[in-house]
């Protein structure tokens, strides 16, 4: 599983995985990631210069009403040198910012379909746009 802290990215295993049934290792990881999240977010909002939003729950609210804003907030993350240059699984990459209040967003309050908000996510990765390009809301 993913931790983060603003030195240095580890890679740690579910605790007593065997303890634990898929769906509740399912529920850990994502935690995990939305809390790492959230971390890179706070980054991410000075380095653009926004105000600071600092709980999943804001974030996930700026993604509900304003999409692009939260999706620039994505662009930076995904350009953010734990993630682009350290030697993560992109699975990692890829469930971190699935989990993020961006996406998350676009599922559960636009309706975009999973398929196409995880071709975005994955377009992320195989490319480096500029963090304040934007991808075309597939919702209005």
């Amino acid at each position: 599983m993913l931790t983060v802290n603003t030195q240095k990215v580890t890679v740690e295993p579910v605790p007593d995985s065997t303890d634990v049934s898929p769906d509740e290792a399912t529920e850990v990881y994502q935690q995990q990631y939305r809390e790492t999240y959230v971390d890179l977010a706070i980054q991410a909002q000075e380095r653009l210069g926004l105000p600071v939003l600092k709980t999943f729950g804001e974030l996930f609210q700026l993604g509900c009403t304003n999409p692009e804003l939260s999706n620039s907030i994505d662009q930076e993350i995904a350009h953010n040198p734990i993630l682009t240059d350290w030697p993560m699984q992109d699975s990692d990459c890829i469930g971190l910012i699935s989990q993020g209040p961006y996406v998350q967003s676009q599922i559960n309050f636009h309706g975009v379909p999973v398929r196409d908000v995880m071709e975005y996510v994955c377009d992320l990765f195989r490319e480096t746009p500029e963090p304040s390009a934007f991808v075309e809301e597939a919702a209005v």
